[in-house]
């Protein structure tokens, strides 16, 4: 599980600013509503697995940039990423939001690697086995295929979501843009994936895996849509970790600096992983909101 996103047709991710401290009357009712309606609407979606065909992207359909990204778009970074990364080829096929978050997301790889280089493991087969936890409508596959093919080796995908039925205003699901996402990368054996379900019912191991925004807070699950039940995280990152195949690397990557703090807490706790901080606050990268992630080694 990780935080929400707003959608395709609205431009890259923008997560909502984290607040846990529930201050005040209308933070409690609040907090009480959306306790009682997340169960009912998140069991509804999850029964319903809303599907529809023919989702598609294009430069010209979709919400306009901002200006600061349109200008981060058009600068000397974002076109280098595009040429070493071969993202320029799918500019046709992808909303100008799409192509923007996934150049981000190279951005973000790229940097993590330039201060912890051991993200780039050492791999003697011919394609790697990686997993996105949380994986949304796998926003990210296209910049993980690219990243790891031009770093590493190619990779098979495996994104999964607890939540992959949330349905946006085009009324396509996120399972729907997920699957045009995957068609648009290389064939792969074994091939790339989309999974609906609960990452601690699943039980594969992997070379890599990925962990974008995960939910630390329940106050900020709560806001996402989901019920307080799910809200998991030492659990989870002991199972997410035994994903890890022996000298695989996890990649987490958090939002603001108490979130990252408490992630430091989780990974110190548990046995079994390397793990390094990467502070990308200062980073080049302003844009998108993260700003440290950690690289985990399992031995």
């Amino acid at each position: 599980m990780d935080r929400g996103d707003r959608g395709p047709r609205d431009g890259p991710e923008a997560s909502r600013p984290i607040r846990d401290a529930w201050d005040g009357a209308t933070d409690a009712l609040e907090r009480a509503a959306l306790a009682t309606f997340n169960p009912l609407f998140y069991g509804l979606r999850s029964t319903l697995r809303f599907r529809r065909r023919g989702y598609r992207e294009a430069p010209a359909r979709g919400a306009p940039l901002s200006p600061t990204m349109s200008l981060w778009l058009g600068g000397d970074r974002a076109r280098a990423l595009a040429g070493r990364y071969d993202v320029a080829s799918l500019h046709a096929r992808l909303h100008l939001g799409s192509y923007a978050l996934a150049l981000l997301r190279l951005d973000l790889l790229d940097l993590v690697a330039a201060r912890a280089p051991d993200l780039v493991l050492p791999h003697a087969g011919e394609r790697l086995r990686l997993l996105d936890v949380g994986a949304k409508n796998f926003d990210s596959a296209i910049a993980l295929e690219r990243f790891f093919r031009a770093r590493v080796a190619p990779a098979s995908l495996t994104g999964i979501e607890i939540d992959a039925f949330r349905v946006y205003r085009g009324l396509h699901s996120r399972a729907d843009v997920a699957h045009y996402y995957l068609s648009l990368l290389p064939a792969a054996a074994p091939p790339h994936r989309y999974l609906a379900g609960d990452v601690l019912e699943h039980e594969e191991r992997y070379d890599v895996v990925t962990w974008f925004k995960p939910f630390l807070t329940s106050g900020a699950l709560l806001r996402w849509g989901l019920p307080r039940r799910l809200l998991k995280p030492e659990a989870l990152l002991a199972h997410v970790a035994d994903r890890l195949l022996p000298g695989g690397r996890l990649l987490i990557v958090n939002q603001e600096e108490h979130e990252a703090e408490a992630q430091a807490e989780l990974l110190e706790s548990h046995g079994g992983l390397r793990w390094r901080r990467v502070d990308l606050a200062e980073a080049e990268m302003k844009v998108d909101e993260v700003a440290y992630a950690f690289v985990a080694t399992r031995e």
